[in-house]
């Protein structure tokens, strides 16, 4: 019996030292597994991409913005899509007062995500960039078609198509010092074409969306904003015809009648 109890006794020592090794082995391997997943973890884009942001926020809050910019650029190139990316890059552009670039980014973000809201912050940058300038009296034809860019993106925009009414004296007013100026000046940038492409523009628009208000701009602008003005011979035909049609879409004006009569007796 002695040796019985004895042999069973080693038999569960040599048990108990087979489970200590397997626990210790089982305990190495998942400990191994832990560090490869988290390895593996890091690395996923969607990981490296929030880092970046992160980082991105952290510089901006800094008001370290290139560096921001380039954090948030970083997130951009592993992930073409993220939308915070974009919106916050455009942000740190707009801290620094870089209007051009944030705009440029936002524009990229709704191409590559179709996300509406990179878009409606583009076109809201963009018009603030038009009321800046007719705000600081530096207003001219080519603020005018900034204007109709943001209308032709949405044309039920009544706040945009506020703002163009207001541009038809802050913007045309620049030219009525010199009766020249408007149809076939080179120096102030203003030419009948650009002129016309407002208008033929802006019909377009109405067309798609029939808006009364922006019906009443469009038989504003077709009569620019000076007492008198000068045209080559070429320019008066073609201006004849763009009153024409602007009278056949939008109904006519005594000022419109006006214009023909006046083109007539040029003729």
């Amino acid at each position: 019996m002695g040796r019985s109890f004895r042999k069973k006794e080693v038999k569960k020592k040599a048990s108990g030292k087979i489970n200590i090794k397997k626990a210790i082995f089982i305990t190495v391997i998942t400990a191994a597994t832990v560090v490869a997943c988290y390895v593996t973890y890091s690395h996923l884009p969607f990981v490296k991409v929030s880092k970046a942001i992160a980082a991105g926020d952290m510089y901006s809050q800094n008001e370290d913005y290139e560096a921001a910019i380039s954090s948030y650029s970083e997130a951009i190139e592993i992930d073409s899509g993220s939308v915070v990316a974009y919106s916050n890059m455009a942000t740190a552009y707009l801290s620094i007062d870089d209007s051009e670039s944030a705009k440029q980014v936002l524009y990229d973000g709704w191409q590559n995500t179709d996300n509406e809201v990179l878009y409606d912050n583009y076109l809201t940058v963009l018009m603030n960039e038009v009321v800046n300038t007719m705000n600081q009296g530096e207003g001219s034809i080519d603020t005018v078609l900034d204007i109709v860019s943001i209308i032709e993106e949405d044309n039920d925009n009544t706040e945009a198509i506020q703002i163009l009414d207001a541009a038809y004296t802050r913007c045309f007013g620049a030219y009525t010092d010199d009766a020249d100026s408007f149809f076939r000046s080179e120096e102030s940038g203003s030419s009948y074409e650009k002129y016309a492409e407002i208008i033929s523009r802006l019909l377009t628009a109405y067309n798609n969306t029939p808006i009364d208000e922006l019906k009443d701009v469009i038989l504003k602008y077709i009569v620019p904003n000076t007492d008198s003005f000068t045209m080559d011979y070429e320019d008066v035909i073609s201006y004849g015809e763009l009153i024409n049609e602007v009278m056949s879409c939008c109904g006519s004006s005594d000022e419109c009648a006006s214009i023909l009569k006046c083109i007539d007796n040029a003729k």
